[in-house]
């Protein structure tokens, strides 16, 4: 039963934020430019999420879609911390650095706060 629903909030969860960024709104067209990406690259993950929540809905491709669903979460979580994005040479900003390197120095990028002990 447990099995059931976790795999069921897979599948939902890629294919609702695969919904969302493959209709490519103007304000995701303009998150995905500013992490360094070209703006119709919101289709292309968009489309990979809701392939990812195909494959997991079936049980013979469970093991692939859940394979591009991790794919897709550490590129999306590792990527930011890459100082180098050298396939898009419209991701460099004025100084010479990539952008999602500039967006972590500027801080428009969500950082991770370190944890501290409580006193």
């Amino acid at each position: 039963m447990l099995h059931s629903v976790v795999v069921w909030l897979l599948v939902v969860a890629f294919f609702g934020a695969g919904l969302f960024n493959a209709i490519g709104t103007r304000a995701t067209q303009d998150d995905f430019a500013r992490w360094g990406y070209p703006r119709w690259w919101c289709r292309v993950t968009g489309g990979l999420e809701i392939v990812s929540a195909a494959l997991i809905a079936h049980p013979a491709g469970r093991d692939a879609g859940v394979a591009l669903g991790a794919i897709i979460i550490a590129v999306a979580f590792f990527l930011p911390f890459c100082p180098i994005w050298p396939w898009f040479s419209a991701a460099k900003d004025s100084e010479g650095f990539n952008r999602i390197g500039s967006c972590w120095k500027n801080e428009s990028y969500p950082r991770v706060m370190p944890l501290r002990p409580i006193s």
